[in-house]
């Protein structure tokens, strides 16, 4: 269990401390490979390898990894103004076409349309949702305590779900936040 939340931890202390919240997307994304090494004992698949053996659980680690390049992108001012919201919105709904991709080959067209279409409409209206609520937060530590608490229960419903290692991964997620 340790291994799979100090180095998010640490790396969100490390970068929150070098570069300020602006790499607080990179600290979780960081966090997120890091106990996945350290638990799976294994780095994941690069995408070109996940082209041809498709991996979902390590789709979502680079689906997480480009939103929070997306993010720290968006953070510096790097990014035209307009785009930030479509490039994540892309990102999200990419990484649900990727993780559902070696399922959605034993499905038929229209489930596929409906799991990979509903899980992508699920995610924009997540990325755009809480776009807004960060937006319209008060400045200080309530949206980070709301977030953290948000994903620890879903970290404990995943755990409960019998999906002990997407679990760990969201915990992960959540300890990096918290830090």
């Amino acid at each position: 269990m340790l291994r799979g939340v100090l180095p998010p931890i640490g790396a969100a202390l490390l970068l929150v401390s070098l570069g300020g919240v602006r790499l607080l997307p990179l600290a979780v994304a960081a966090g997120l490979l890091a106990a996945y090494v350290l638990v799976m004992k294994a780095w994941p698949a690069l995408p070109h390898e996940l082209w041809v053996a498709p991996n979902g659980t390590e789709w979502l680690l680079w689906g997480v990894a480009a939103s929070a390049l997306v993010a720290t992108l968006e953070h510096v001012h790097s990014l035209p103004a307009r785009s930030g919201p479509a490039l994540a919105v892309g990102a999200g709904a990419g990484a649900v076409w990727l993780v559902l991709e070696k399922a959605a080959s034993h499905w038929s067209g229209g489930d596929a349309w409906l799991q990979i279409g509903g899980g992508a409409l699920a995610v924009v209206l997540l990325v755009l949702g809480q776009r807004t609520v960060l937006a319209r937060a008060p400045s200080g530590l309530f949206p980070a305590v709301l977030f953290t608490v948000v994903l620890s229960i879903d970290a404990v419903l995943l755990a409960l779900g019998k999906s002990a290692l997407l679990g760990q991964l969201c915990g992960a997620v959540a300890a990096a936040l918290g830090a």
